[in-house]
């Protein structure tokens, strides 16, 4: 019986990335060929030295640097539009060049492309280094490989500057519009406003102090993300929504969850004796589902605080701060500037927090959380439960009833 037919990589001369004698290993170590193919007639004319000007001489040539020329079937494996889903949603294009080479473009910046040439490194990657279309100025490195067994991509990026590149995702091939059209979105939105819910009523609940009645609700958003997750996060749904250029879908599902685990850790953080190991794997599981999640990167802040980090607590408040909106963001705000972590123009003078601290730590100062004149109106087992915050030395005051009538 024959053995199957492995593709045959070459390397040809030309003027991008060289090839190492270590790739150059590599690549015959992985069944594929690095014997130079046939030059045609514009690749000899490239080659030839130049003539030194106003000299009878024949002058130094620049020596060609390689490139690789894979055979048509890796180009049909690799060539195309591929969308992903990290942070954001991703996309790249691999065409093949005028020389058979393999390029890589994508957009990462309005209206700013970078470009690069694919070269094969171990494990059957394949990296190109990416510089701007306008410029030589190098953007990073991105790399791939193709799964011949999933027809997907993994992809990875290492902009200019980072020590190790981003985790790998997988890139699919993109939908043609026709295609895509025919990608439905309905019953991940039901579900997206239905978990919503459930997750603003444990939020409530946490604000109103009944972190029993928070769990509740917050493990029901999880339940029901687990229960459905065949609809949008396994395969191939998944790879379907992000191919059809939907997955904003998949990431708003993503958020919801986050944000639940975040409030969780934030009821473990209250707990006394608080369980903060919980807390932290909490955070940490928030932050892979959505890495810019603000509130858990504060929660996270909270628990190792509590632990004593002090200074990576106070990194992890700058963070979250930094990321966007985030119901902790007062009291992250407070806390630094109980530290004196703050610049000048960014400290809270008179901070008027929404809720109690995670910590339950009282401050007697006048800068700090004291001067509180804010209500909120909660709902809480059906009954509307308006909370009226007066200064810390007076009792909080409680009424109870249908919610006011505004004027």
């Amino acid at each position: 019986m024959d053995a199957p037919q492995v593709p045959v990589y070459r390397v040809g001369q030309a003027t991008d990335v060289p090839i190492s004698d270590d790739i150059r290993s590599a690549i015959s170590s992985a069944g594929y060929s690095t014997a130079p193919p046939t030059f045609n007639a514009m690749d000899k004319g490239e080659g030839k030295r130049k003539q030194a000007k106003g000299k009878g001489k024949q002058a130094k040539g620049v020596e060609k640097e390689a490139i690789w020329r894979p055979s048509q079937e890796v180009v049909a494996q690799h060539e195309g539009c591929w969308r992903y889903l990290a942070e954001d949603e991703g996309v790249f294009k691999i065409v093949q060049g005028s020389r058979g080479e393999l390029r890589l473009s994508q957009e990462v910046r309005d209206n700013a492309f970078v470009t690069g040439v694919l070269i094969p490194q171990q494990k059957r990657w394949l990296q190109a280094v990416m510089r701007f279309d306008s410029s030589e100025h190098v953007w990073g490195k991105v790399l791939v490989r193709y799964s011949e067994n999933l027809k997907s991509m993994l992809y990875a990026c290492q902009p200019e500057g980072c020590d190790d590149p981003t985790p790998a995702v997988e890139a699919y091939r993109a939908l043609t519009p026709q295609e895509a059209s025919l990608v439905t979105t309905e019953v991940l939105v039901d579900l997206a406003e239905r978990t919503s819910k459930s997750l603003h009523a444990g939020l409530a609940c946490i604000d109103s102090g009944s972190c029993g009645l928070a769990r509740r609700d917050l493990q029901q958003v999880i339940q029901d993300l687990k229960e459905h997750c065949s609809q949008w996060e396994d395969e191939p749904a998944f790879a379907m929504f992000v191919a059809a250029g939907k997955s904003w879908t998949v990431r708003r599902l993503r958020s919801v969850r986050a944000l639940a685990l975040a409030a969780l850790a934030e009821c473990n953080v209250r707990d006394e004796p608080p369980a903060l190991d919980e807390a932290m794997e909490l955070c940490d599981q928030a932050l892979r589902d959505d890495p810019s999640c603000a509130e858990a990167t504060l929660q996270r802040g909270f628990v190792l605080a509590r632990l004593g980090y002090r200074t990576e607590a106070e990194n992890a408040w700058r963070d979250g701060l930094a990321s966007g909106d985030a119901r902790s963001k007062t009291w992250a705000r407070v806390e630094l500037n109980h530290m004196g972590s703050l610049a000048e123009d960014e400290i809270l003078e008179e901070p008027t927090p929404l809720r109690t601290r995670p910590s339950q730590k009282q401050h007697s100062t006048a800068d700090e959380a004291g001067h509180l004149m804010k209500e909120q109106e909660l709902r809480e087992q059906g009954r509307r439960v308006v909370l009226t915050f007066s200064d810390p030395a007076q009792q909080q005051k409680k009424s109870f009833g249908e919610p006011r009538q505004e004027s």
